[in-house]
């Protein structure tokens, strides 16, 4: 009777030490976790303690070309030997010089090289050939008066489609509209057949109308 009596006693105190501290654990599984832990083992685990910081800097991408004098660039001189005299033994090798120049789009340097240059030992076809090429290089840098020079002699001496054909041009460059129309119907004369027919039929014509 009295072991039955204890036994309740017994009973009765585990029930009230249970419902006082259903507050304060946690059952998972039968595993008694206490919540000063669980609360303790929460904020140790915050994933945001172990990031550091990151403070933005935003600025302009831009930056300003700044203007200096430090460094000067300086484009290199080309510079073309003068060549003091042609003749029939040279000729080949500057007609190559030529012809590549003028690819080259070097204008100044063919009357750099052949200006002053002694043309009197060549033959008469060779050396109108050297003229033209002269005066087709003063035109091309824009020195008409020059280029008349040149191509008054290859004109005189040769005569050719093309030797007429330029002379009109700088005839027209100059505004010598009458020696231009000149040189273009003179051309049609003479060369019916050339590759510059049609276009100094199309420039007499014009000069004709104005």
């Amino acid at each position: 009777m009295r072991a039955e009596v204890f036994l309740k006693v017994i009973f009765g105190l585990g029930l009230f030490c249970l419902v006082k501290a259903e507050g304060k654990t946690l059952w998972d599984f039968g595993v008694i976790i206490k919540e000063e832990q669980s609360q303790s083992s929460i904020q140790n685990t915050n994933v945001t303690d172990d990031i550091p910081e990151i403070k933005a800097l935003i600025s302009d991408p831009f930056v300003a070309p700044r203007k200096s004098t430090d460094v000067q660039f300086n484009l290199p001189v080309e510079i073309v030997n003068a060549i003091p005299i042609v003749t029939e033994d040279n000729f080949r090798e500057v007609e190559k010089f030529i012809q590549w120049h003028s690819l080259q789009k070097k204008f100044n340097h063919i009357i750099q090289s052949l200006e002053n240059s002694d043309l009197t030992a060549l033959s008469q076809t060779n050396r109108a050939e050297i003229q033209f090429w002269m005066a087709t290089s003063f035109v091309e840098t824009g020195q008409f008066e020059h280029a008349l020079t040149f191509s008054h002699w290859a004109n005189s001496n040769r005569g050719s489609d093309r030797d007429l054909f330029l002379a009109a041009k700088i005839y027209e460059k100059t505004g010598d509209m009458e020696r231009a129309l000149h040189q273009y119907r003179k051309l049609m004369s003479l060369f019916p057949d050339s590759d510059y027919y049609h276009s100094a039929k199309i420039k007499s014509r014009i000069i004709a109308r104005s």
